[in-house]
């Protein structure tokens, strides 16, 4: 048997082995919004155990790690997110659900990182760093996730980004920082 005779049969089966697959959709950044909402409950129940002064360092370091974990799961979320196709009818409407709920959690951890600013002392600084830098990636994530939801889920998440947005500002002020 010649090539030329093979080639018909192999080409599809070449093209399929070739052609990379789409392993990012909305089930994925629900995984991602599932890990945010856990990342986010683990750091705040580290705000609370910070305690003023030296004997509260290794909670303080431990809210930084937590931070950094939940950094790098917003920024995964992000890039999962950007690479899905969109989501249609019944992705947009979970994923826009699994956000309102996410929004909750959110509210909750900002509101206990804002009121615990005392007992992070000369630490303040550096809470106020990690809240920057997660609020420009909460906004990368949900620029990702808001391109793909269908019309109807896209025109209701303003709302739901604009009060997260919020949710940031109060604890960035309880910072010193400026709100953005």
């Amino acid at each position: 048997m010649h090539f030329s005779t093979l080639n018909p049969l192999l080409s599809p089966l070449l093209l399929l082995l070739t052609t990379p697959a789409l392993s990012q959709d909305y089930n994925t950044v629900l995984t991602d919004i599932s890990a945010i909402k856990s990342n986010t409950s683990a750091l705040s129940m580290a705000v609370t155990t910070v305690t003023p002064g030296i004997l509260g360092l290794p909670s303080a370091l431990q809210v930084q790690v937590d931070a950094v974990t939940l950094s790098k799961t917003i920024s995964h979320g992000a890039s999962d997110a950007s690479a899905s196709p969109p989501f249609g009818g019944a992705g947009s409407l979970a994923v826009g659900l699994a956000l309102v709920d996410l929004q909750g959690t959110v509210r909750d951890a900002l509101a206990n990182t804002a009121s615990k600013n005392a007992s992070f002392g000369g630490l303040g600084p550096v809470v106020l760093a990690s809240l920057y830098a997660l609020k420009d990636e909460t906004t990368g994530f949900s620029d990702a996730v808001v391109a793909k939801l269908d019309s109807f889920e896209a025109a209701l998440a303003p709302g739901i980004v604009s009060a997260i947005e919020g949710y940031f500002n109060e604890a960035i002020l309880a910072y010193g920082g400026q709100a953005t």
